[in-house]
C-alpha cells in the first residue's frame, strides 16, 4: 500500500519558480485589472511564452507526441501560479480540457500542434459543466455541424474547437477550425474578465470526427481533470489572499 507524497519535489519547485517569475514580470495586478476597463487588452504574448518558450502547453502530452510527458501534479503547480497571478491565459481550456479530451480519443495531429503551442484549443462545452455531465447541443447532419453552445471558456482565442456532437449512434467528438465558415462567436459579459467566455454557434460547419467511439469517456476524463486543476487554481488565489492579508496586518497601524 503506497502513500501519496503531498510535498512538492525540487522539479515542481523549479517549475513554480519559472512560472511565477513570468507572471510577476508580465501579469502585474495593475496590468491584469485593466481588462475590466479595456476587455480587448491582449495577453497573447504571455500565453505564447508560457506555452512555447516554457513548453507548458504540452505538459500533459506524452513525449512521443511532442509533449513534456508530465502528470497532473505538475499541471496543478502551473494552475496554482495562474490563480495566484489571476493570469489571463487559456491554459485550462487548451492545455487541459481540449488536450485531455483528444488524448483519450487517440487523436494525434491536432494534439501535436496543441502540445508545441502553435495552436490553441477549446473544448466546446459550457464552463459550468460539472464532471459526469456530457452535454451535446450540436448535431451532425448532411451539411455539417449545427447547433449552439453557451458560455464556452476562451473560445474566441482558440484556433481549434473540440466539439461534443450528438450523432445518430451517440456522442461523437469533432474537431473544427475556429476560422471555418459557419462558426459564429458572441462574447458574453463575465464576472471574471481573465477567463472570457463566448456563445458559439455552428451553421452547417465542416468538421473532422476524431473520437473512435470513445467520445463519452474522453469528455468525462477532461471534465474530471479540469475540475481538479480548477481547484488548484483556487488554492493559488486563496494563498495570495492569505499572504497579502497577513502582510497588511503586520504593517497596519491605527491609533498609535
Amino acid at each position: 500500500m503506497s502513500t501519496a507524497n503531498l510535498l512538492y519535489t525540487d522539479t515542481e519547485d523549479a517549475l513554480r519558480d519559472s512560472v511565477r517569475r513570468l507572471f510577476a514580470d508580465r501579469c502585474k495586478p495593475e496590468v491584469v485589472t485593466t481588462l475590466y476597463d479595456q476587455p480587448d487588452v491582449d495577453f497573447t504574448d504571455v500565453w505564447k511564452t508560457l506555452a512555447v518558450e516554457l513548453g507548458l502547453a504540452g505538459l500533459l502530452v506524452p513525449e512521443s507526441l511532442g509533449g513534456a510527458g508530465a502528470s497532473t501534479r505538475e499541471a496543478a503547480v502551473v494552475m496554482e501560479e495562474i490563480g495566484r497571478a489571476v493570469a489571463p491565459v487559456p491554459f485550462l481550456s487548451s492545455a487541459v480540457l481540449a488536450t485531455v479530451a483528444l488524448l483519450k480519443t487517440g487523436e494525434t495531429q491536432t494534439l501535436r500542434s496543441l502540445a508545441d503551442g502553435s495552436t490553441t484549443g477549446a473544448l466546446t462545452i459550457p464552463l459550468s459543466t460539472p464532471p459526469g455531465a456530457c452535454p451535446a447541443t450540436v448535431r451532425i447532419g448532411a451539411s455539417g455541424l449545427t447547433g449552439r453552445v453557451s458560455s464556452v471558456a476562451d473560445a474566441d482565442a482558440a484556433d481549434v474547437l473540440v466539439v461534443p456532437v450528438a450523432g445518430p449512434d451517440g456522442l461523437e467528438l469533432h474537431v473544427v477550425s475556429r476560422a471555418a465558415a459557419g462558426v459564429k462567436m458572441t462574447p458574453v459579459l463575465s464576472l471574471d474578465m481573465t477567463r472570457p467566455i463566448a456563445d458559439v454557434e455552428f451553421s452547417a460547419v465542416a468538421s473532422t470526427r476524431v473520437d473512435n467511439g470513445a467520445a463519452e469517456d474522453a469528455v468525462a476524463a477532461a471534465l474530471l481533470c479540469s475540475s481538479v486543476l480548477l481547484a488548484s487554481e483556487q488554492v493559488g488565489v486563496a494563498q495570495w489572499c492569505l499572504e497579502t492579508t497577513l502582510g497588511y496586518d503586520k504593517e497596519r497601524k491605527q491609533f498609535g
